[in-house]
């Protein structure tokens, strides 16, 4: 999840799915040059990415 916030820095959310765990959960979060290589590492391994600016505001609260 790649949003960006009002001062125009990136933001971006890792989630791992697990099959024994009913949830996803968040494996790394990032601003600026950190969320530009999560993204990077996304694309990199073909995984896809989601842009909601709604639900990287939430899951940037999670610990």
């Amino acid at each position: 999840m790649t949003p960006r916030e009002s001062g125009n820095q990136q933001i971006a959310i890792a989630l791992a799915y697990g099959q024994t765990q009913g949830a996803p959960k968040v494996v790394a979060k990032g601003r600026g040059l950190i969320a530009q290589a999560i993204i990077e590492r996304a694309n990199l391994h073909g995984v896809y990415v989601h842009e909601s600016a709604d639900l990287v505001g939430l899951l940037m609260q999670v610990e």
